[in-house]
């Protein structure tokens, strides 16, 4: 790490809370160069006369150190696993219990692509069952651009690569050059800023509590130091409820420290049941 950058880490963690120790400092050194280039700073130093004289910018530079890229249905494969093993057990079961809702967090959700895309799924399965059990979908992340363009639910074409047709055709409507979710679809989904470090919150503040049936964090732990992923894992599994799904990114895996609380759901795809 550049040692004109350490400061600004310094008064992240201070401002915002930021917990730079956790990232892997090449990703943040990348990240922290794009934005002095984009501003024309010379240095570090003169960056961070910036960030103490503009709280607007602390939060420009958060965000675009935890920039994720996403789309609907990324990793077709697993999104496959998830729509026909995984939740229609999930909505039969909770069909068969009166009262009983369906719970879901997307960790990491980004620009709201996954939750969405969760929730699509979640809608078809619906529409197939008698009975209709309460669903409760919820989308995190520390990104708070990236949260509001979530809750406007108004996507470009890119985002869509992945989504097949009739889904597009069901829970999309045009709008200009880009797309907007349906309604019912948005209803499904609630968004909150979360960060997976801070110490007194161990999931959504807006869910009230954890006991989720299924907690999706897919591309967020390749950006964390291998050390402090336990760290993540410990409260994914104290938000899951017994037996719940947990679902990870193609590149990402089990710490060995947490291997043994899990056993795989779906072989093909990196999808846990927590035991």
């Amino acid at each position: 790490m550049r040692s004109d950058f350490v400061p600004i880490l310094s008064l992240l963690r201070e401002r915002r809370g930021f917990a730079a120790s956790a990232y892997r400092p090449d990703m943040l050194q990348r990240r922290m160069e794009q934005r002095l280039a984009r501003l024309g700073c010379p240095d570090g130093l003169a960056y961070l006369k910036i960030l103490e004289a503009d709280p607007a910018e602390n939060d420009r530079l958060l965000n675009a150190l935890t920039i994720n890229v996403s789309g609907f249905f990324r990793d077709a494969l697993a999104f496959e696993g998830l729509g026909q093993v995984i939740l229609p057990r999930l909505v039969a079961d909770k069909a068969a219990t009166p009262g009983a809702s369906l719970r879901i967090w997307s960790a990491g959700c980004a620009c709201g692509e996954e939750p969405y895309s969760v929730a699509m799924l979640v809608a078809d399965l619906l529409q197939r069952t008698e009975g209709k059990p309460a669903v409760s979908i919820f989308g995190t992340d520390i990104d708070g651009d990236a949260l509001a363009q979530a809750q406007e639910g108004l996507y470009d074409t890119q985002s869509l690569e992945e989504a097949r047709f009739g889904v597009v055709k069901r829970h999309f409507r045009p709008l200009g050059e880009r797309f907007a979710v349906n309604p019912e679809i948005r209803a499904m989904v609630c968004f909150s800023a979360h960060d997976l470090f801070d110490p007194s919150h161990l999931f959504p503040v807006e869910s009230i509590f954890g006991h989720f049936d299924l907690v999706l964090c897919r591309n967020v732990l390749i950006y964390i130091k291998p050390e402090r992923q336990g760290e993540i894992f410990d409260r994914l599994t104290r938000a899951l409820a017994p037996g719940g799904t947990l679902m990870l990114g193609r590149a990402e895996g089990l710490p060995p420290s947490h291997q043994g609380g899990f056993a795989s759901a779906v072989p093909f795809a990196n999808i846990h049941r927590k035991l």
